[in-house]
């Protein structure tokens, strides 16, 4: 007997994760697959914070970039302005600092959109000899628009998903705000 879960039900997990992701949320999941494309942030964990009140605890979900401690702060409406006051007390009281988004915003921003569209990607196999002609040819010419850095190489299919494969496996980062086929600028995670 086999059993199949929706994937949404699965915790989220990438390279940055310190430990896999608890939620079953598609607004949270898509900003998880965006923090995990994107280039300032280093690590993404999730933590309980306890405080006194009606509801005694409530899960954060951090993203850690070279300089500070980002609380992923999803707004869908404020029912409840005082549990959000204590909320917002608990992070400044930690040295967070609160990451502001709108479900609007994730939904529609070319940002997210196309990191949705790399994540997709993510198990597409890559072959080390194109590996190896990516990384080497961004670490010969330095960062490089899209279409240049695929323009040239050798390989059996299309490397773009091959690209993007990297991407979501930290090995490379490819600016989300461009065009991801062509003017996108692509640069070996260092």
């Amino acid at each position: 007997m086999s059993f199949h879960y929706p994937i949404q039900s699965l915790p989220f997990a990438s390279p940055k994760c310190v430990a896999p992701i608890p939620t079953a949320d598609p607004i949270v999941r898509r900003a998880l697959v965006w923090a995990s494309l994107e280039g300032p942030i280093t690590a993404i964990s999730s933590e309980t914070i306890t405080r006194s009140g009606p509801s005694p605890s409530s899960e954060c979900v951090l993203l850690e970039t070279a300089d500070d401690v980002l609380v992923l702060d999803i707004v869908r409406s404020v029912s409840d302005p005082e549990s959000r006051r204590r909320d917002e007390a608990a992070w400044r009281a930690f040295g967070w600092t609160a990451l502001t988004l709108l479900p609007g915003e994730i939904e529609r921003e070319a940002r997210f959109v196309n990191a949705s569209h790399i994540w997709r990607n993510r198990r597409t196999p890559v072959p080390n000899s194109l590996r190896f002609q990516i990384m080497d040819r961004l670490r010969e010419d330095g960062p490089l628009r899209t279409h240049e850095l695929l323009t040239g190489l050798r390989a059996e299919r299309d490397p773009l998903p091959v690209l993007f494969a990297l991407a979501c496996g930290d090995e490379v980062l490819i600016d989300l705000d461009g065009d991801l086929g062509g003017d996108s600028v692509v640069r070996i995670r260092l």
